[in-house]
C-alpha cells in the first residue's frame, strides 16, 4: 500500500471545499453555536449570515455604545442549512472563549474548520461572556464549569438528530483564547480531548503528552511571549509560535474593524483606559496587518488540527516556512524563545517607602465587609506591632456609601485626622443600594454601573492623596468564579491612572486558588492558622465560602507582600515568611 502523501499547507490557507452552516442549540441556559460541512449545492445562491458583535452586547447596555461602532463580519456560513450527508463523519474541534467574549468571536477560524471538514463548536461561557463583563454579579462559572460546558456540547451535538450521524464525536482538539486556553488545558483530562490550541494564554493544568499548538503574539500587552515559550517548554508535543507585530486581541474577529477605524477612542470614557487598552492590544493601525494575521492563524490552526484528527492524506508537519505563503504577516519565532519580553518591570514606578518615625506604626485602614472581617486579625498579626489597623466595616453597601453623607462617623472624609498612611479597599462591590440609582431611580446597570464605580474609585483616591495616604485595592474571591466583576475591572484599572506608585492592586485569587481551580482546602504548613497533619481548609462550603482560618491568614499575607512588592515598607518589617503557601 503506499504511503499517503500529505498536502501542500497551502490548501489550509484558501477555503476548503465544504460549504458551511451554522447553527444554535442549547445546553441548559446557555447557547452553543454550531458550525458544520455542508454540500455546496445545498446552498447555491443563498446569502451568508453577517455577524454584527453589537449583537452580543445587552439591551441595557447599547444606549452606551455609539451608533457606528458595532462592525459586521461576513461569516461564509449559511444559517441552519442542511448537513453534509457524504463524506463520512466529521471530527470536531471546539473552540473556548475569552474574558470578556462570546462565541462567535472567531468564526475567521470557526467556519473555516467547518470548510475544512471539522465540525467546530463554542459555548457561551457565561461567566466570562461580554454581556456579562459590565455587570455587578459577572462570573460564578467555575474552569471545572467551563470544561463541562465544553464536553457537553460535545455529547450534544454527538446526539443531535440531524447533526449526530454524521459527526464524529469520540475525540476532539480544543482550541482556546486567553482565558479559554485555560479552559482547553483542562479538558485535557478527558481522554476524548486529543490536542489543544492555546492562544495568547498560560494555562495550568496540561496533560503534558497531548500535542499542542502554542501560540503567543509578540506585542501582547496582557500575557508576555516569554511566558507562553515557557508554557512551550513544560510540554512534550508542542509547536511555539511567535507572531510578529500582533497582540492579545489580534486572535478576534473584531480586530480588523478595530484597526480600520483607528482603535475604540468612543468608549473609553465608558469602559475606561485599561478595559480599552485591552481591545485594542495588536489592533491598532501600527500593529500587523490584522487581516493578514487571521490568514496566518487559519493556515496554522488548520493544518494541526487537520493533522490530528486524521485526515485521509496524512499529517503535515508544521513548519517556519508555511508563513510565507501569508503576504503582510511573519513570524517573529518558532519554536525558539522570543527576542523580547513585553512585561512592563522596567517602566514600572520606582518604590516609594513610607517613612516612619523611629516610633511611629504604620497607620492602616482596613474597609470592606465581612471577608475583612474575617482577614483583620490575621492582618493585624501578619504585621505585628509594626502596624494599628483601624477598621472600617462596610456590610451590603456600594464604594458611594463610604463617604461622609452617610451621616456618621464612618465616612471616609474623617479619617484626615488621623491621616492614614494606606487604605485597604478590600470590597466586592455588589450591593445596589440607593446611592447607586439612576436619575429614574432604577438601579444602575451594565456601562452605567461601572461609571459610577470609577468616578467613585476615583474620589477616593483623590481623597486618600489628599490626605497623603496610599491606596491599595484587593480583588476579593468570587464564590465559585473565574472572572473579575465589572467593579474589579475598575479597581484593577486604577493603578494605570495613578501611576506614581501610590496607588497598588492585587489579587487574592493566588492565595485561595492554588491550582488555578475554586478548592475549599489545600496543603498548608504546620506553623499556618488552621493547618493540621499539613492540610486546612480555606473557605467553607457553599453556599457561604467565608474564609476560614487559613484562607484569612494567606489573604493576609498577600496584602503584607503587596506592601513590601510596592516598596511601601522593608520586607524586615513584618517577619512573615514569604509565600509560605508556595514553600
Amino acid at each position: 500500500t503506499a504511503v499517503p502523501t500529505p498536502p501542500d499547507p497551502e490548501r489550509f490557507l484558501a477555503r476548503g471545499p465544504w460549504a458551511v452552516g451554522v447553527r444554535t442549540i442549547w445546553l441548559d441556559d446557555r447557547p452553543v453555536e454550531v458550525w458544520y460541512p455542508v454540500d455546496p449545492a445545498a446552498v447555491a445562491g443563498q446569502p451568508t449570515e453577517v455577524f454584527d458583535s453589537i449583537d452580543v452586547i445587552s439591551e441595557v447596555l447599547r444606549p452606551f455604545i455609539p451608533g457606528d461602532l458595532g462592525g459586521e463580519v461576513d461569516t461564509g456560513s449559511y444559517r441552519d442549512a442542511p448537513p453534509a450527508t457524504t463524506g463520512g463523519r466529521f471530527p470536531v474541534a471546539a473552540y473556548s472563549h475569552g474574558s470578556p467574549g462570546y462565541r462567535q468571536a472567531a468564526t475567521f477560524l470557526t467556519s473555516h474548520l467547518a470548510s475544512h471538514g471539522v465540525v467546530t463548536i463554542a459555548v457561551e461561557h457565561l461567566g466570562r461572556s461580554l454581556s456579562a463583563l459590565l455587570t455587578p454579579l459577572a462570573g460564578g462559572d467555575t474552569p471545572e464549569d467551563d470544561v463541562d460546558d465544553l464536553l457537553g456540547a460535545l455529547e450534544s451535538v454527538g446526539g443531535d438528530p440531524e447533526l449526530g450521524p454524521v459527526v464524529d464525536a469520540s475525540r476532539m482538539v480544543v482550541i482556546g483564547h486567553s482565558a479559554g486556553a485555560g479552559t482547553a488545558a483542562l479538558a485535557t483530562a478527558d481522554g476524548r480531548v486529543v490536542g489543544v490550541v492555546s492562544l495568547a494564554g498560560v494555562p495550568v493544568g496540561f496533560a503534558s503528552d497531548r500535542p499542542a499548538l502554542v501560540v503567543a503574539f509578540e506585542n501582547d500587552a496582557l500575557i508576555d511571549p516569554a511566558a507562553v515559550w515557557g508554557l512551550h517548554q513544560t510540554l512534550g508535543d508542542s509547536v511555539f509560535l511567535n507572531i510578529a507585530g500582533a497582540g492579545h486581541a489580534s486572535p478576534v474577529d473584531a480586530c480588523p474593524l478595530i484597526q480600520d477605524r483607528g482603535g475604540l477612542v468612543e468608549l473609553r470614557e465608558v469602559l475606561g483606559e485599561a478595559l480599552v487598552r485591552a481591545g485594542e492590544d495588536g489592533c491598532m493601525p501600527g500593529d500587523a496587518d490584522a487581516r493578514a494575521v487571521h490568514d496566518l492563524l487559519r493556515l496554522y490552526v488548520t493544518t494541526f488540527v487537520h493533522g490530528l484528527l486524521g485526515p485521509t492524506e496524512g499529517r503535515v508537519e508544521l513548519s517556519p516556512e508555511a508563513a510565507d505563503l501569508v503576504v503582510g504577516a511573519e513570524l517573529e519565532a518558532f519554536n525558539e524563545p522570543p527576542a523580547t519580553s513585553t512585561t512592563t518591570a522596567a517602566t514600572a514606578p520606582p518604590p516609594t517607602p513610607i517613612t516612619l518615625g523611629d516610633t511611629e506604626q504604620l497607620r492602616i485602614v482596613l474597609t470592606g465587609d465581612s471577608i475583612a472581617d474575617q482577614v483583620a486579625p490575621h492582618l493585624a498579626a501578619a504585621f505585628g506591632p509594626a502596624a494599628v489597623i483601624e477598621r472600617r466595616h462596610y456590610a451590603g453597601t456600594a464604594l458611594c456609601d463610604w463617604f461622609a453623607d452617610r451621616g456618621d462617623d464612618l465616612g471616609l472624609e474623617h479619617l484626615a485626622d488621623w491621616r492614614p498612611h494606606v487604605i485597604i479597599v478590600d470590597h466586592g462591590g455588589n450591593a445596589m443600594t440607593p446611592c447607586m440609582a439612576g436619575d429614574d431611580g432604577e438601579p444602575l446597570q451594565g456601562a452605567a454601573y461601572t461609571a459610577k464605580y470609577l468616578s467613585d474609585s476615583e474620589y477616593l483616591v483623590e481623597l486618600a492623596l489628599g490626605m497623603g495616604s496610599r491606596v491599595l485595592f484587593v480583588e476579593q474571591p468570587v464564590a465559585r468564579g473565574d472572572l473579575l466583576s465589572g467593579t474589579h475591572q475598575v479597581f484593577g484599572s486604577m493603578p494605570e491612572r495613578h501611576p506614581g506608585g501610590e496607588v497598588r492592586f492585587v489579587s487574592t485569587w493566588p492565595a485561595l486558588t492554588p491550582d488555578g481551580r475554586f478548592v475549599q482546602s489545600a496543603p498548608c504548613r504546620d506553623d499556618e492558622p488552621g493547618c493540621a497533619d499539613g492540610w486546612g481548609a480555606l473557605r467553607s462550603p457553599p453556599p457561604n465560602n467565608h474564609l476560614e482560618a487559613l484562607g484569612a491568614w494567606r489573604y493576609a499575607v498577600v496584602i503584607v507582600e503587596e506592601f513590601i512588592v510596592a516598596g511601601w515598607i522593608d520586607p524586615g518589617v513584618t517577619g512573615i515568611a514569604v509565600n509560605p503557601a508556595d514553600e
